[in-house]
């Protein structure tokens, strides 16, 4: 190609992600020229959500998969991939892409009748390129979340919980019994909102996760005690708290002073 065609497909590019955020306007322009489409692709296919009935912008997982085996090629575009239902059926075609740029899963489960599907959901957090995993509704039990994070890539760094307060009474199966240390993700970011019960889970002995260099926690919306004991276990590793001071009491307001030591946001 040409230097002065370099120059302008630079031009048409940085027009097509001045767009990033209008998917009308980007389908509009991949239509207009063939010179848009790549760029085009680029930002339609990155973040995708499938099987959800709160995003309007939600595709089937069977037509995801159908779409992805005619232009692979769109494959690599895909980086955040939230699932509204973990379910066998919703899972089955997802697990047969060939995927290799998926950085984000948001596993979000809105449906407690039916079961995860946690041998599929183990194939898609093994996946070498993720590096963030988000639990999403109070569907989730705390078995299911040791049985996910026991499988998933040890790359992963970032772990959010919204609107996920599983319950306790459950007893967790010997992470040391079966789970070499190297093994397990050492988690740096973690972000907690409504999620009550989750800093009970992460600090059980059985939770497959290592948090021994968290840096970054995000939280707000959070009652309770667990959440200020987390904080104060992990008061020598973090450096960063970013708070929604708004949904807290002012109990809590005054255990986060503990940690007066390590920089604190407030939003």
């Amino acid at each position: 190609m040409e230097a002065s065609s370099l120059v302008v497909q630079e031009l048409w590019d940085a027009i097509i992600d001045y767009l990033h955020d209008s998917p009308k306007d980007l389908l509009s322009s991949a239509l207009v020229c063939r010179a848009f489409v790549h760029r085009a692709q680029i930002h339609l296919f990155h973040s995708i959500v499938i099987a959800s009935d709160r995003d309007p912008g939600a595709v089937p997982a069977i037509q995801l998969s159908s779409i992805l085996a005619h232009s692979p090629h769109l494959i690599r575009y895909i980086c955040d991939l939230t699932i509204g239902q973990c379910d066998t059926e919703t899972l089955a075609p997802i697990v047969e892409v060939a995927w290799s740029h998926i950085s984000a899963i948001a596993l979000v489960h809105l449906d407690d009748s039916l079961a995860p599907a946690l041998d599929l959901i183990g194939i898609l957090v093994s996946l070498p390129s993720l590096r963030k995993i988000t639990f999403q509704s109070n569907a989730w039990e705390a078995a299911h979340l040791h049985a996910v994070l026991a499988n998933c890539n040890p790359s992963v760094h970032s772990l959010a919980f919204h609107s996920c307060s599983p319950e306790m009474t459950d007893t967790l199966p010997d992470v040391n019994s079966r789970l070499i240390l190297s093994t397990r993700p050492t988690v740096t970011h973690l972000d907690l909102f409504f999620a009550d019960t989750d800093p009970d889970f992460l600090l059980t002995a059985a939770c497959p996760v290592d948090l021994s260099q968290l840096t970054h926690v995000k939280f707000g919306w959070c009652s309770g005690t667990g959440l200020s004991s987390f904080l104060v276990v992990f008061a020598q590793t973090i450096q960063s708290i970013d708070v929604d001071a708004s949904g807290q009491s002012p109990p809590f307001s005054d255990n986060i002073s503990k940690l007066n030591e390590r920089t604190c946001r407030r939003s």
